[in-house]
This record gives structure tokens, C-alpha cells and sequence, in this order.
């Protein structure tokens, strides 16, 4: 927020216009982006905003401050610094005595897929309220945006992921147990019902053993329920409001790109 205050208050000086600022970021930047928009203190820093493949509403953007606390006790415990939350100042003391190599090389512990340390809280100051209710309650910045996501959103992430199923080579194919399997791992906080929901909504029932098919069902779950479906939620707010919202799904696939060709 200080270095949009910065530009606003410097950029005339280098030609540019302190009233025509755009902000622009992808996937986690898109996040930060996103949360600008929301937030009262920063939206009238800037005047419109781009967002690549993330928003404010996806399930890894933002969580409660009790989860921050328990992320941080784990990190503590993991790197053999005082645990116990009655005493967290002994706790951070001991933190910020460690090796920074230290703490980067155990803060992901037993995170699911798309889950990321340390992420953004409800503070109360810079962000007031959870990001689906600000949209609800058109609680954001009133401007032009253009967001979007992309084919294969998943893969990247199902790939460090299901390490034994999922290899970076070409012959990678997905049977029908290894999918049903998958299902469960890659979502690990849903009910039996909802799991299978999700196995009715991904199977391509005219051939539900096809390993091509099965393959491809997983990298569009992920990509759907991290990505895509909440691009699209932001945007449908925010076209909702009157604001000019330019929307993409990118499909290119470079001549260059070093993945297999599934991906």
C-alpha cells in the first residue's frame, strides 16, 4: 500500500499520469490485486485493475486468524521453538532467532493442494470483511477490470501434488480407480457426498474408464474449484455493479512450452 501511495505521490514526475494507475497481477498477484479493490484504505490509490488466473474468493486467498495462529505453532514446533499458544511471545522470540532457511524449509508441513503458508487475514484495517461477503455487499472499488483464467489451471499444481500418478512425460494416463482415488486426495475437506458429486460432475459417462478422459477430469476439478469458477464469481459481481468487466480464457499453447503436451 506504501508504494501505491508512493506512485501516486511520484509518477508524474517520470511522465505518468497519478490518475490513470493500473494495478496488474497473476495467480497470487491477482489475489493481492483483487484484495485492493476490496480494501478501504487502498482502493482510491489506483483506478483500474488487471487480474491473471486469481481472486479474492478463491479457497486459498485468504484465512481466518485463528488458522494464521495454528499455521505459526506448527512452524514453531517444526523448527524446535516453544509451541504452546499461552505463551506466544517466548514463541516468537525464539522465531526470530532462527536460521530464515530454517522456517522457508519447513513452513509448508501437511498443506492439501493450492494451500499456502501464510496468506492474508481479516485484519480489521486493511481488509474488514471476508472477500464474499464485501462482494455481496458491493463493498469494493467501483472501476474498470479485466481478469480471466486458462486451460489447465490444474495440472501445474496436481503435478507437485500426486507425484506417483501424475510425472512430467508424456505417456500419463489415469484409470478409473486411480481417479476416484485422486478425487478424495485432492479434496480433502469435503464430505463423502460432495465427493461424490464431484465424481458425478467430472465423469465422462459415455466412456467413465477412459484414461485420457479420467486424466483430464482431475486437472479441470482443480483447476474449476481454485481458479476458474471464482474469476468468474468476481467478475459476475462486479458486472453486476455496472462496471465494465473484459473477461479472457486463454488457450495458447506455446511451441516452446517444455511441459508434456497434456498439460
Amino acid at each position: 500500500m506504501m508504494a501505491l501511495q508512493w506512485i501516486r505521490d511520484n509518477i508524474a514526475a517520470f511522465g505518468g499520469n497519478p490518475n490513470n494507475i493500473t494495478l496488474f497481477g497473476e495467480s497470487a498477484g491477482a489475489v493481492s490485486v483483487s484484495l485492493h479493490l476490496l480494501s478501504p484504505l487502498s482502493r482510491n490509490l489506483f483506478s483500474q485493475a488487471i487480474m491473471e488466473s486469481g481472486s479474492a474468493t478463491a479457497p486459498w486467498a485468504i484465512i481466518s486468524r485463528e488458522e494464521s495462529l495454528l499455521r505459526g505453532l506448527r512452524l514453531a514446533e517444526a523448527v524446535g521453538c516453544p509451541h504452546e499458544r499461552d505463551d506466544m511471545s517466548e514463541v516468537i522470540e525464539c522465531l526470530r532467532k532462527k536460521d530464515p532457511f530454517d522456517l522457508v524449509n519447513n513452513e509448508w508441513g501437511t498443506l492439501g493442494i493450492c494451500e499456502f503458508p501464510f496468506v492474508p487475514v481479516i485484519d480489521g484495517a486493511f481488509l474488514d470483511e471476508y472477500p464474499a461477503r464485501a462482494m455481496a455487499n458491493k463493498n469494493f472499488k467501483k472501476t474498470n477490470i479485466l481478469m480471466g483464467s486458462n486451460t489447465e489451471e490444474g495440472y501445474y499444481f496436481i503435478i507437485y501434488y500426486l507425484t506417483e500418478l501424475f510425472r512430467k512425460e508424456e505417456n500419463v494416463y489415469v484409470n478409473r480407480q486411480e481417479f476416484l482415488r485422486a478425487v478424495t486426495e485432492l479434496n480433502p475437506y469435503v464430505s463423502a457426498i460432495a465427493r461424490q458429486s464431484i465424481v458425478y460432475e467430472y465423469t465422462d459417462w459415455l466412456n467413465p474408464d477412459d484414461p485420457v478422459s479420467n486424466r483430464n477430469a482431475l486437472d479441470k476439478m482443480v483447476g474449476d474449484y481454485h481458479f476458474t469458477c471464482n474469476v468468474n464469481e468476481f467478475a459476475h459481481r462486479y458486472a453486476e455493479t455496472g462496471n465494465n468487466v473484459y473477461m479472457y480464457y486463454y488457450k495458447h499453447r506455446t511451441v516452446a512450452n517444455p511441459w508434456p503436451s497434456w498439460t
